[in-house]
């Protein structure tokens, strides 16, 4: 339902990024089926493991006007809270929940602005 409902707000990606792992690659065809993106790009860059920097260097690579982000946690909470210049910033994502964050590139750091978060609880049956 999420999806749909940011289809209906007009949501379209460029880009979809998504973790090697099944799950994540799953919602990532989801994704690009109902929001009808073209383009999916399966990236280390997204495992758990990994870190907000290395997702960044992986989004500045294909410097794409909007990108998804099909990932885990904690890695896409420390993403966001790395977005918005806030390391302590404790960003509660649940599964299947769309956040935007509209980011600008200054010379040192990204600095977004966070716009909004839908969660399957929001969006409704």
């Amino acid at each position: 339902m999420v999806l749909r409902r940011a289809r209906q707000a007009g949501v379209s990606p460029a880009v979809i990024l998504t973790s090697p792992y099944t799950r994540a690659q799953e919602t990532a065809e989801a994704a690009a089926e109902i929001l009808a993106c073209r383009k999916v790009v399966v990236t280390k860059a997204l495992i758990p493991s990994s870190s907000p920097d290395r997702v960044w260097n992986e989004i500045a690579k294909i410097a794409a006007p909007s990108i998804l982000i099909a990932g885990h946690e904690p890695l896409l909470s420390h993403f966001v809270a790395f977005l918005l210049n806030c390391p302590a910033f404790q960003v509660d994502l649940k599964k299947a929940a769309l956040v935007r964050l509209d980011v600008s590139i200054s010379e040192t750091h990204p600095n977004g602005v966070f716009k909004w978060m839908l969660t399957p609880k929001v969006a409704g049956p």
